[in-house]
């Protein structure tokens, strides 16, 4: 990061899949919580995908019915149309590596690196506090 240029940037991309569950309350009503943890939960909107830019502070976040190489391809199209480079840092995840994705980022005139995170390092991935 400290060699890019003026007219790059740098996001984290992730993926949250919102869910509710209700949980007792201290007075015995019951209560909403949002969790990430459990999918089996009723959701209670679809999932999103996003990007943040830790330099400014801004986020980008799309909301798609599945996460997949699709939804992929939508969020880093909403992510590059001011800058020359922007360098995408995300994990491992499958959608992230669909040959859709591949196929999308060889185009010509893609300016959009990714760089991805190891394996079970969510720690590394500031966006993941956002969605916290």
């Amino acid at each position: 990061m400290n060699s890019m240029g003026d007219d790059e940037v740098a996001v984290f991309v992730d993926a949250v899949h919102p869910t509710m569950r209700l949980g007792p309350w201290a007075a015995g009503r019951p209560r909403n919580r949002c969790s990430r943890s459990s999918r089996r939960a009723a959701a209670i909107a679809s999932t999103f995908h996003g990007a943040i830019d830790l330099e400014s502070g801004k986020t980008r976040m799309i909301e798609a019915e599945s996460i997949d190489g699709k939804s992929t391809i939508r969020l880093l199209e909403a992510l590059y149309p001011f800058v020359v480079c922007i360098h995408v840092f995300l994990d491992n995840a499958s959608y992230h590596h669909a040959k859709l994705v591949k196929e999308w980022l060889s185009r010509p005139g893609r300016r959009i690196k990714l760089h991805f995170l190891p394996v079970f390092c969510p720690h590394l991935n500031p966006i993941e506090r956002l969605w916290g």
